[in-house]
């Protein structure tokens, strides 16, 4: 798989924005705007993940994983037989079924919102929660960006990171006076175009690439 650490995009970052010498951003500034791309990138195109859980005698609300972005099914044993089976999510909240002929899907986003229902109590010591997911966050030199087999997908972090930056200075009046031919004209929002230039981009290659559609996890059929 294709990985690249954050110092290295962080130095791509800084030669996109013309930038090597870190006088207009910090690194502080350019990492916050690299793990930001990175969630953005990720939400768009999500990656597919699991989670092993240890079932709790009489516990049917679990949390979701901090990372998860939607949720697939719930994989494990939930019936009175040797047969793992899945369990599609539905939205419906919980209510008063019948011992042994609740509903065979599971309630996300009950109680709260991070968590979700099983209605019936899982058959075996153990089950596994499959999911869609953002990346890590990148906090030292040597965290590495996974990008699975997208390896367009440095392009599109660079993109949206180089977006982000421009935001803040756009917002900037003063500081856009310098870009004026004239004081007494005002010639727009340079940065704010560049920013969009940057924005475009991105979106440019996600549409391009990104098929969510092929990336779902691909549920075995029940037996």
């Amino acid at each position: 798989m294709a990985t690249v650490a954050l110092s290295a995009l962080r130095t791509k970052l800084q030669t996109l924005l013309k930038d090597t010498a870190a006088r207009k951003w910090s690194a502080d500034d350019l990492d916050t705007y690299i793990n930001m791309a990175l969630v953005q990138w990720t939400t768009d195109l999500p990656i597919a993940s699991s989670n092993s859980y240890t079932v709790v005698a009489d516990q049917n609300a679990y949390d979701l994983p901090e990372n998860a972005i939607s949720v697939s099914w719930v994989y494990g044993y939930f019936e009175g037989t040797a047969q793992q089976e899945f369990l599609s999510p539905m939205t419906l909240r919980p209510g008063a079924w019948p011992i042994n002929d609740e509903p065979r899907r599971y309630i996300v986003g009950f109680p709260l919102d991070t968590q979700f229902y099983l209605p019936r109590e899982p058959g075996g010591s153990t089950f596994t929660l499959y999911y869609m997911a953002t990346h890590t966050e990148l906090s030292s030199d040597t965290d590495t960006l996974d990008l699975r087999t997208f390896r367009w997908g440095e392009q599109a972090v660079l993109a949206y990171a180089a977006y982000l930056a421009h935001k803040p200075y756009s917002a900037s009046r003063a500081r856009l006076r310098q870009w004026a031919r004239r004081p007494d004209v005002d010639t727009g929002n340079p940065l704010e175009d560049q920013a969009q230039g940057w924005l475009e981009m991105y979106e440019d290659l996600i549409e391009k690439y990104a098929e969510p559609i092929t990336y779902e996890f691909i549920r075995m059929p029940r037996t």
